[in-house]
């Protein structure tokens, strides 16, 4: 990201990027705190889910995006 010429564009991205990256921390702290000591594998396997999910989601939504925007970069120099 830090190599990206700096616009709306690439700016726009990068921050709501890096925002995923914070909501997923959030979420998957609240969901660890939430795994019970008497069902531990349920708990586990949601938590799995979740993250499998969320990078399958985050991948496709903002890793692509971040690459086609780096490919734009690299090919207009």
């Amino acid at each position: 990201m830090k190599s990206l010429r700096r616009n709306r564009v690439t700016r726009d991205h990068c921050v709501a990027h890096k925002q995923e990256h914070v909501n997923f921390s959030t979420r998957y702290n609240q969901a660890v705190s939430k795994i019970n000591a008497n069902r531990p594998v349920v708990g586990l396997r949601t938590l799995e889910t979740f993250i499998i999910d969320w990078v399958r989601s985050h991948v496709l939504e903002y890793d692509m995006k971040l690459a086609a925007l780096l490919e734009t970069e690299t090919s207009s120099r």
